[in-house]
């Protein structure tokens, strides 16, 4: 990344030298860090801030999330990186907002790191519960829980096993509910195979290092003019929310010709994340774009 010009913020809840902001700093110590911690005095703090800003030798600026998640100007970063997850999804995404300022020259790219296997796998699906509950309640004021969810679906945000009168009454069909046996890779190569279908050349990208990017399908048509989709997939049945629309579009190689994000959802998409979507764009495909391709 620094190859490429960009510079990093990098967020841990812990500050010890063991696995918090001391070890990542001197893990990183080659990119000359700047730390940011609560420990710190204000005029310390301020003095960091304003070194990082101001001298491009400093490639990285680690910091404790509760100090410098918030009410900081760091757009010298383009890079956000989250080494631990934090409860409250709010709290992780002022720290993303750091570098999301006026001033910013490059799309906001933000990676937060996920041990396969771990209680971290439930702590990033209880953040996105949660980011959801959000979007919906917050985002969208007029939306009915009753008509979204089932009684079954809505039991089930919370655990619970639905009364026999909502376990037994008849669910209502949508284009949606023919994804519900897939997982995520399954979901990936059948939109993958119907893509080839279409005359599409299409690549599953590696599970590792792919910046959210699944497939990578591309149509060269009669005019040799190439078009090129840049696909995320969420097999979800809960709409998809903003956060996932901003951070595709920052991976997206702009230069590309033809290059087009598209972001693919039996779930839909919040309110926020089709605004967004319109004015940034990103192609968004929904259940019924998804089930004209069956």
């Amino acid at each position: 990344l620094v190859e490429e010009g960009h510079r990093a913020l990098v967020f841990s809840q812990f500050t010890d030298g063991h696995h918090g902001v001391a070890y990542a700093a001197q893990r990183l110590r080659s990119f000359l860090p700047l730390e940011y911690t609560g420990t710190m005095s204000p005029s310390q703090r301020s003095a960091v801030v304003d070194t990082f800003m101001a001298d491009h030798s400093r490639k990285v600026l680690v910091l404790s999330l509760r100090a410098g998640g918030v009410g900081l100007n760091l757009q010298a970063a383009s890079y956000v990186f989250h080494l631990d997850r934090w409860w409250n999804p709010a709290v992780e995404d002022q720290a993303d907002s750091r570098a999301h300022r006026m001033g910013q020259t490059y799309p906001v790219t933000i990676i937060r790191y996920i041990c396969s296997g771990t209680i971290e796998e439930r702590i990033d699906q209880r953040l996105k519960e949660k980011r959801l509950l959000f979007s919906e309640i917050v985002d969208d004021v007029s939306l009915d829980l009753s008509t979204a969810l089932s009684e079954a679906e809505l039991f089930g945000l919370f655990g619970l096993t639905p009364p026999r009168g909502a376990r037994d009454a008849p669910a209502e069909t949508s284009p949606r509910d023919s994804f519900d046996s897939m997982t995520g890779e399954e979901f990936e190569q059948w939109l993958g195979e119907r893509l080839r279908s279409a005359g599409f050349e299409v690549q599953m990208t590696p599970k590792a290092r792919d910046g959210g990017i699944d497939l990578v399908a591309k149509r060269v048509d009669n005019l040799d003019i190439e078009t090129s989709l840049y696909i995320q997939c969420k097999n979800t049945r809960a709409p998809v929310g903003v956060a996932v629309i901003r951070e595709l579009r920052g991976v997206i190689p702009d230069r590309s010709p033809g290059a087009t994000p598209v972001v693919a959802s039996p779930g839909g998409f919040s309110a926020d994340a089709i605004a967004f979507a319109q004015t940034n764009g990103v192609r968004l495909w929904g259940p019924e774009d998804l089930a004209q391709l069956t």
